[in-house]
């Protein structure tokens, strides 16, 4: 119970106190280069799109197997992810203050809607393995129910 009310007044004392050393702390310098925002939104868009082209390629060749069905999850992640950079690379060009800031609440709940499709993809996989896990290993042990004295009956 101390813990509990020590750990909430700590929190709530953190989330106060970090805003304001935050607006205390700006002193009109850049923090991260404008040519550096640039080259990491290159590299992530070209990542997003070379990994937008992989899940299709892997739809493809995935096409009747066990991980087929849950492939759209996948997709839509990718999809996700890919548009949250492509918001990110845009608000590197943009000017309006309003907008950045809506273009990287937009970023920001498009990883969080691509983590939790991801979430759910390896959710219903994991099941499915197990399922599948579950019958092998109950073919096994039939088959060695069956060599090993139920092979005299038939």
């Amino acid at each position: 119970m101390r813990s509990t009310k020590t750990l909430s007044i700590l929190t709530i004392a953190i989330l106060f106190a970090f805003p304001t050393l935050a607006f205390a702390a700006d002193s009109g310098v850049e923090a991260v280069p404008q040519w550096l925002s640039i080259v990491v939104g290159a590299v992530g868009l070209i990542t997003a799109v070379v990994l937008m082209v992989d899940a299709v390629l892997l739809r493809r060749v995935s096409e009747g197997s066990l991980i087929a069905d849950n492939i759209v999850y996948l997709m839509t992640c990718v999809v996700c992810l890919g548009g949250s950079m492509i918001l990110r690379w845009g608000v590197v060009f943009l000017e309006d203050s309003l907008i950045v800031d809506q273009a990287a609440l937009g970023a920001d709940l498009l990883v969080t809607a691509g983590m939790a499709l991801l979430a759910v993809y390896v959710y219903r996989i994991r099941k499915a393995m197990t399922g599948y896990l579950k019958a092998a290993k109950a073919m096994t042990d039939s088959a060695a129910d069956e060599s090993s004295g139920g092979g005299a009956e038939g």
